[in-house]
């Protein structure tokens, strides 16, 4: 059984891909790309974990301000990239 890392972005330009180091020598089974998300499906906990890391390490998280219909901000900070393992 596959381990799925997904990456979930705001900005739909933002892809994996502008940050190569990150996927350089990781032997990725499939990839699913959505606007707003990647998948990567690996065979190992372990791989999945060493390419979560490497996200970690090598994209910058960037920081939005949440703002209403009138173009105010409401309080809240949301930041990309979000990463996480999925356990499917």
């Amino acid at each position: 059984m596959s381990k799925i890392v997904h990456v979930s972005w705001i900005n739909p330009s933002q892809r994996v891909d502008l940050y190569p180091a990150v996927l350089e020598g990781i032997k990725i089974e499939d990839r699913l790309i959505r606007p707003t998300g990647e998948y990567f499906f690996l065979a190992t906990i372990e791989e999945a974990e060493e390419l979560k890391a490497r996200m970690e390490r090598h994209i910058p998280r960037k920081s939005y301000t949440v703002l209403d219909e009138d173009d105010k901000p409401v309080g809240h900070l949301v930041s990309e990239p979000e990463i996480a393992i999925l356990n499917i």
